[in-house]
């Protein structure tokens, strides 16, 4: 019985985040089976991936078992980050099977979205097997803190994913380093905090400052992208979508920002989707080559685009 209160509560703390992820989704809007199928099968891979890769560290480095101790703040910072490193690499390598390929990443705030719903399919698994070890009260705090926390790890990555696919000539592996590092510090900050066993008062309030503090940056993050969008209309405000002018920068109405600079290859115009990615289907299907990643059919009897979009 208790697994299915517990299984209730950590569903309904999982709508509640969905909603608030995807209201940030305004210009072409994800398909909601898609984004929880991306969502379930992103969580079971790196759950799984986090589940094999222990077996396999502890097995052939047994004496690392002694950091489980946090003797000292050394051990500490070791657990912390070594948890924030394989952790988000398991996620991020999830998100790249499942995004790379997904002919519904078509604008750059698609790669935040799925790869944030990765991040909370992650986390409601983690809350499952805590509260059974710890009792449903741990529940609340960690669906308001470590869940969003996993979120807003994940949004770093899923910057560097949209930054290679929309932005960047460097290799996939150029690319996402500089954002996964970041993810995985900041993730291992937040395990730090947690393995020192401070009292109460200290380890909530760092919890609560910095599950606000990435949830601040990534809720500007996914306003900029939506921002970013090939499918919003020039001069279209992506806050209260009033039409300005075609070379405004900024929103007459509510000030926001219309400027686009974010997209840096060229866009079909029809599928949001890069050029050279389109031309690359009919010669590899690796995602490992400067934004190759497959995202739907195009139609063989119809010529090449001929109107892009360069921002």
């Amino acid at each position: 019985m208790n697994l299915v209160y517990i299984s209730i509560a950590v569903i309904l703390s999982t709508v509640y985040w969905l909603y608030f992820l995807l209201k940030y989704d305004k210009v072409e809007r994800e398909p909601i089976d898609t984004v929880v199928g991306i969502g379930f099968t992103g969580a079971i891979l790196s759950v799984g991936g986090v589940f094999i890769y222990g077996a396999i560290f502890y097995t052939v480095f047994p004496f690392a078992e002694i950091v489980n101790d946090h003797a000292s703040w050394f051990f500490c910072a070791f657990d912390g980050m070594h948890v924030g490193l394989y952790e988000e690499f398991m996620k991020m390598g999830a998100a790249l099977l499942l995004v790379m390929t997904l002919k519904q990443f078509n604008e750059p705030v698609d790669a935040i979205i799925y790869s944030m719903t990765i991040g909370m399919g992650f986390a409601a698994i983690e809350n499952v097997i805590y509260a059974m070890s710890n009792g449903f009260g741990i529940l609340f705090v960690r669906s308001m803190i470590s869940m969003p926390v996993h979120m807003g790890c994940a949004a770093v990555w899923g910057l560097g994913i949209a930054t290679f696919r929309y932005n960047s000539s460097k290799s996939l592996i150029k690319t996402l380093l500089p954002f996964y590092l970041v993810s995985a510090f900041l993730h291992g900050l937040f395990d730090f905090i947690h393995f020192m066993d401070l009292s109460v008062t200290p380890t909530l309030g760092f919890a609560i400052i910095f599950t606000i503090g990435i949830m601040a940056w990534s809720k500007r993050q996914l306003k900029y992208l939506v921002s970013q969008s090939p499918f919003l209309e020039k001069g279209k405000c992506p806050e209260c979508d009033t039409f300005n002018d075609e070379d405004a920068r900024f929103c007459l109405k509510c000030g926001a920002s219309l400027t686009r600079d974010f997209i840096q290859v060229e866009i079909d115009k029809e599928s949001g989707v890069p050029i050279d990615v389109q031309k690359a289907r009919a010669n590899t299907s690796s995602i490992f080559t400067p934004r190759i990643s497959p995202s739907g059919q195009q139609n063989q009897n119809s010529p090449e685009p001929e109107e892009t979009i360069q921002d």
